[in-house]
């Protein structure tokens, strides 16, 4: 993602104590808080956010919220903002409104398009290092001194990178997990009929993710992958003498020898009877 494109404009920063609306909602721009209490909630388009104490909680423009926090108010530190500057966009605070009220062109940015359309929905992280940031932009924007704008932009743009940055860390390292559990599977099922949409159905993952994952972990397709690996495990049972041509196959997922003749050579650069006859030569 392009972030240097990002040029954000603070519409309201604000210190807030239970002031957060207990019905569903949607606002016009976007909104970034982080929260000062221990155990609040948040509906996001009917997904529960559980927040602590520095819980940074970030989404765009339309998506309904409320709080659902059940026995105390919650605290934080709010900025309603749009991730681009523009002249023609109003300078104004512009209140969330009742859900049923809302309307589509009412949004201050379109939130299909561009940057915008690449940074996801919602983003909630925990992040200790930002509250002092987020401090100096409701300063700033009570303070009004000279250039109050240009510093809250710069300071916003800040706190959206390190939210950005953090969240594609996580999302990475919860990829790499991800692909090693379902490598641990396919290890353990390499002779099975394995494919994208079956493992999709087996982890509850959408297929593109699992193609996804699959070839940021291993270089590869997964096709290819059940290839090499089904080939190494061939080599094993030829060199333990145990199995013929035929039984090996089998034993690798292969329904025909002719199948895995080919895929054998592929790989090694010989037949596997080739292959036999060099190890018993050697």
């Amino acid at each position: 993602m392009d972030y240097m494109k990002i040029n954000p404009y603070v519409r309201y920063a604000r210190y807030d104590k239970g002031i957060m609306f207990k019905f569903p909602c949607v606002a016009s721009d976007h909104r970034i808080l982080l929260c000062l209490s221990d155990n609040a909630k948040l509906n996001i388009e009917d997904k529960i956010y559980t927040l602590k104490k520095d819980t940074v909680i970030m989404w765009k423009a339309g998506l309904k919220y409320c709080e659902v926090t059940e026995e105390e108010q919650m605290n934080y530190l709010g900025i309603n903002f749009d991730y681009f500057y523009s002249e023609k966009n109003t300078k104004a605070i512009i209140p969330q409104i009742r859900e049923k009220l809302f309307r589509h062109n009412m949004l201050i940015e379109d939130v299909n398009n561009g940057v915008i359309k690449e940074i996801p929905d919602c983003i909630c992280i925990h992040s200790s290092g930002l509250k002092s940031i987020f401090e100096e932009v409701v300063f700033e924007y009570e303070k009004k001194m000279m250039y109050f704008e240009e510093r809250c932009s710069a300071l916003l743009k800040d706190i959206i990178i390190s939210v950005m940055r953090t969240e594609s860390n996580s999302r990475s390292s919860s990829s790499v997990s991800n692909a090693d559990a379902i490598l641990k599977y396919i290890h353990s099922h390499y002779m099975d009929d394995i494919t994208n949409i079956f493992l999709a159905e087996k982890f509850s993952y959408h297929r593109a993710y699992i193609g996804q994952i699959l070839k940021a972990r291993t270089g590869m397709p997964l096709h290819k992958y059940l290839i090499y690996l089904r080939i190494n495990k061939s080599i094993e049972y030829l060199q333990s003498g145990l199995y013929n041509i035929t039984e090996v196959a089998e034993l690798t997922g292969y329904k025909d020898i002719k199948h895995f003749s080919k895929s054998f050579k592929k790989v090694m650069g010989i037949a596997p009877s080739a292959y036999l006859i060099y190890k018993n030569d050697s």
